[in-house]
């Protein structure tokens, strides 16, 4: 069993400190972390962070106040598909998500590129 940790997210909010506990200029710079798990039966993903879809059009997802608040930097790069084909595995290869929020399943399973089939994977959100 492998653990990656994926960064699926960067958001650069004005604050510094206040928000990351470390920054010292005007901004600070969030990840949204994720954990993604090599097992025998396949990877296990926990938590998205932000999706293809979410970068494609970002004002169908989100409210404008929430992106220019926590300044989102909506790049490829930053998505859970792009993660896990970095690490040279397949996002097909996914069996089971784990997450707090089931819109967080909703983002990783609707990936418009079809690399993902979600009749083989299954969501253990809590909501």
């Amino acid at each position: 069993m492998r653990i990656h940790h994926l960064n699926c997210g960067c958001m650069c909010p004005i604050g510094g400190a206040l928000f990351d506990g470390f920054s010292r200029g005007l901004t600070a710079c969030l990840v949204c972390h994720c954990l993604l798990i090599e097992t025998n039966q396949g990877l296990v993903l926990i938590d998205t962070g932000f999706g293809q879809r979410d970068i494609k059009a970002p004002l169908s997802r989100f409210s404008p106040f929430f992106m220019n608040l926590n300044r989102i930097k909506f790049e490829q790069k930053y998505t859970a598909v792009a993660a896990i084909e970095q690490l040279g595995l397949n996002p097909r290869d996914v069996r089971l998500f784990c997450s707090h929020d089931a819109i967080e399943f909703k983002t990783f399973a609707d990936q418009d590129n079809s690399q993902l089939q979600k009749d083989n994977l299954r969501s253990t959100a809590s909501n």
